[in-house]
């Protein structure tokens, strides 16, 4: 739709969506995987700063939800900014989207958690990897797992505040491990979301199939 990168982005999304629309079998659409800052701004300033402001552009484009200032075509984009209407008009999916992923170490986001969209069909869907990812891990020994973070029910009360401060339902849009450690991390955190009600996906879910294991250990049954 124009020839910057988030246009070609919004474009490939808007292919998507033109196939998928009005299909029951679909859920909704994922508009980015673990987002990162790269060297654009910090952790905590990219969210409301970029992030959020470009998925307000994609629900524009795919829904027709105008909530963003449209700039013309080749222009660069502010946080005000919105995109506009692509003639999708997807309205009965829903958009699922994530904080960035520096929320996978710390269990809880970064940046402020804002509305930044009208459109009603919105799912927060952070990742859970109390842990696996958080920061405890990188001190030798997990001297420092039994301080933080406080509990694998922690990225649930996190993300249900998160989740309802921008008007969003909340979903754990990955977790997993080493197969290694399943009777205590993944135990742990599946229990966690049960408690909490909480949906999910599990990621790793073929992890028995790292390097150096056997092809027959691989095999159902």
């Amino acid at each position: 739709p124009a020839p910057g990168l988030q246009d070609h982005y919004i474009g490939a999304m808007a292919a998507l969506a033109k196939r998928f629309t009005g299909d029951p079998s679909v859920t909704g659409y994922e508009i980015m995987n673990e987002p990162l800052p790269g060297l654009v701004a910090p952790a905590g300033l990219f969210d409301q700063g970029y992030l959020y402001p470009f998925y307000r552009r994609v629900i524009d484009a795919l829904t027709g939800t105008r909530d963003g200032g449209v700039r013309p075509a080749g222009t660069s984009y502010g946080p005000a900014c919105g995109y506009r209407d692509l003639g999708v008009h997807d309205t009965s999916h829903l958009f699922f989207v994530e904080p960035t992923a520096t929320r996978n170490l710390t269990d809880v986001a970064l940046g402020l958690s804002l509305p930044f969209t009208s459109y009603p069909n919105i799912v927060y869907a952070p990742h859970a990897y109390t842990h696996v990812f958080t920061l405890d891990t990188q001190v030798p020994g997990g001297v420092l797992s039994g301080l933080y973070p406080l509990g694998y029910s922690q990225a649930m009360e996190t993300g249900d505040a998160e989740a309802r401060a921008m008007g969003a339902a909340l979903f754990i849009g990955e977790y997993g491990n080493s197969n290694s450690v399943d009777s205590g991390v993944l135990s742990s955190e599946t229990a966690a979301m049960d408690a909490a009600s909480v949906g999910s996906t599990l990621w790793a879910w073929k992890g028995n199939c790292n390097p150096g294991v056997s092809a027959a250990a691989c095999e159902p049954g």
